[in-house]
């Protein structure tokens, strides 16, 4: 149990209360089970982890064939995947000649976004273009759930060939701290893979700024108290 978001926005789903530290945190729960019977699980916030592309490719296929006696199944779609650097997903239809009907287009965007709620490791998948570059359709066998599965797939297969990077949530801290406590400070950040930026000294305490994974900073706020005898403080925002 802890204070603060579970990731950016809280995107882990989670539901979150936040408090002035563990003590107060505890007894809003008691008092969640006393007075209003609520059924109160507690842990340490989930992190939303995210992946990216490593890299891009192209012409990648997704197919869709099944023939079940009656109207069948059918859609194939061939697309691109570029990596984004702003960590949005963009989708751009360069079919020409009418390949893939207006239609199905819309379609194929619908079954990308669906496939993008898991990736190769498991985690949403952000930062990306998606470009539909090819395509075929049947007069009587294709829909749009076909070419909704077949963009999925294709979108599968595609980051499977290009290997995604994990992304984690990063905080960025500035701790108040008396000066003679600096050097624990410090030592304690770095232990959780934290790279400190600066120390600016305002006269018998500092001021350090840093960046660390939101992974590594549960229970943080005891912690810091209990290097600093109480004395210091730190704020912390998703950076």
């Amino acid at each position: 149990m802890a204070a603060g978001r579970a990731g950016p926005e809280g995107d882990a789903g989670d539901a979150l209360v936040g408090g002035m530290g563990e003590r107060h945190l505890e007894g809003m729960v008691d008092r969640l089970r006393e007075l209003w019977n609520v059924d109160v699980r507690t842990g340490s916030p989930r992190v939303a982890y995210q992946e990216t592309p490593s890299r891009a490719v192209r012409g990648v296929e997704g197919k869709l064939s099944k023939q079940t006696g009656g109207s069948g199944q059918f859609a194939r779609v061939v697309i691109d995947v570029t990596p984004r650097e702003d960590g949005q997903f963009e989708f751009v239809d360069r079919t020409v000649g009418g390949v893939v009907p207006r239609n199905f287009v819309g379609a194929t965007e619908k079954g990308l976004r669906a496939a993008l709620a898991e990736g190769p490791q498991g985690f949403p998948v952000v930062g990306l273009t998606v470009a539909l570059t090819d395509g075929d359709t049947h007069a009587v066998d294709s829909s749009e759930m076909a070419f909704q599965r077949a963009a999925a797939e294709a979108l599968k297969a595609a980051l499977a060939q290009t290997g995604t990077t994990l992304l984690e949530p990063v905080m960025a801290l500035v701790v108040d701290t008396p000066a003679a406590n600096v050097g624990d400070v410090v030592g304690d950040l770095q232990r959780r893979s934290g790279r400190v930026l600066s120390i600016e000294d305002k006269g018998g305490r500092s001021d350090v700024t840093a960046r660390a994974p939101l992974a590594q900073l549960s229970s943080y706020t005891t912690t810091l108290r209990s290097l600093s005898q109480g004395r210091a403080s730190a704020s912390m925002v998703f950076d």
